[in-house]
């Protein structure tokens, strides 16, 4: 299934909620979902159609394939909560998200972020709202935003701007750096991880 917007008619509106487990491709005219929630398993297209957002939420799932968001946007609510679930960005492009921004995944499980052009030109968030994110792999990003966003606990590919992740050694006992249950994201560090030793950490 594929939600495609087209410039046939000229404005779409939505009165109930949509799931679309295909892409988005916004090629013409206008999409405007009000209020409602639209959840994506594909990709988010925007190549010359207006989205407006409303206070709409976007919910991205489907950990068994990748979701890459093309074009400059603006959101309202952007959630994803999905363990596992890989979101690419396109280079040099900015998401705007006026309401909620959450990316949640678990351990073991992160959710990764990550631009098209991994290790490349940047992707762009700008945060208007509240932002809540934990449990991701961030790779490429720059958040605009004036404040810093602390997505604890998380790993980093590198290549991030105004960004915090920092994984915590969580081990109870002694325990190997490359065991991956002895950290709170149960991912191993890698060179871009600035990693925590607190108090409790033997």
């Amino acid at each position: 299934q594929r939600l495609v917007r087209r410039k046939r008619r000229p404005r779409v509106t939505r009165g109930r909620d949509l799931a679309v487990t295909g892409d988005v491709l916004l090629t013409g005219g206008t999409f405007a979902p009000g209020s409602q929630t639209l959840t994506v398993g594909g990709n988010w297209t925007n190549r010359g159609g207006t989205f407006e957002p409303g206070t709409s939420s976007i919910i991205f799932v489907d950990a068994s394939k990748p979701s890459t968001i093309e074009g400059s946007n603006t959101f309202y609510n952007f959630t994803s909560v999905t363990p596992a679930k890989k979101l690419f960005f396109e280079t040099g492009e900015t998401q705007t998200v006026l309401g909620a921004f959450t990316l949640r995944g678990a351990k073991f499980q992160l959710i990764e972020l990550r631009s098209t052009d991994p290790g490349g030109l940047q992707w762009r968030l700008d945060p208007r709202g509240p932002v809540s994110v934990q449990f991701v792999h961030l790779g490429d990003a720059w958040n605009i935003g004036p404040t810093l966003i602390k997505a604890l606990p998380s790993n980093s590919f590198g290549n991030n701007t105004g960004w915090d992740t920092d994984p915590v050694w969580s081990a109870s006992a002694a325990g190997n750096w490359s065991t991956a249950a002895n950290w709170d994201t149960g991912v191993v560090p890698g060179s871009a991880d600035t990693v925590t030793f607190n108090a409790t950490s033997v």
